[in-house]
């Protein structure tokens, strides 16, 4: 017993060392580095695959755990602390919101012109939208349209509630066609002159 609580103590004065602090961030940076290269040389989504992986989240979780145990390691605080205090919370901030954008986040684009608002984004992924009957949900599953149409037949998915669904065929080949309609609730699409 004595010899677990001697090493949550090492390891926690090591954590809150500002030699530590420093290793830590030079590893983040070449790690944001390399991930910003991975991005630049195969696109988007192998860069938001690098930055949602298992090491660079586990990276991310020991600089935060460091923040928040040298920020707990200087109390009881006095009032010379609060900028230091404010700075390592907002660092912590920060870091949480990166690995919620990354792990939850859902990507897209909104088109907005001044004056009007929607309710449509275009994503970056595809989803098969169910609509479950006799319970009035909608269920929505992750789906690639870059997939070969065999490997796509015979697919099953969980659905809530027990039930499944299966895809039995599948056309790769399609339009996406997109019309303009004009939006005659407003007095100026009406008369343009």
């Amino acid at each position: 017993m004595q010899e677990a609580l001697n090493f949550y103590r090492l390891l926690i004065r090591t954590m809150v060392n500002l030699k530590f602090a420093v290793v830590l961030l030079l590893i983040i940076a070449a790690a944001a580095t390399a991930g910003t290269l991975i991005g630049g040389a195969y696109g988007e989504e192998a860069q938001a695959e690098f930055f949602a992986s298992v090491p660079f989240s586990m990276l991310m979780i020991v600089f935060m755990l460091a923040l928040a145990l040298a920020v707990f390691s200087r109390y009881p605080w006095k009032k010379t602390h609060i900028g230091w205090i404010a700075t390592h919370t907002g660092l912590i901030v920060i870091v949480i919101g990166h690995m919620i954008t990354a792990h939850y986040g859902v990507s897209g684009k909104v088109d907005l012109f001044e004056g009007r608002s929607t309710k449509a984004a275009e994503g970056d992924r595809w989803f098969l939208t169910v609509d479950l009957p006799g319970v009035d949900r909608r269920c929505r599953i992750p789906f690639s349209l870059d997939e070969a149409p065999d490997q796509a037949i015979g697919r099953v998915y969980a659905l809530p509630g027990g039930d499944t669904l299966t895809i039995e065929r599948y056309f790769p080949t399609f339009d996406v066609k997109r019309s303009v309609v004009p939006n005659y609730d407003s007095e100026e699409a009406r008369n343009p002159a």
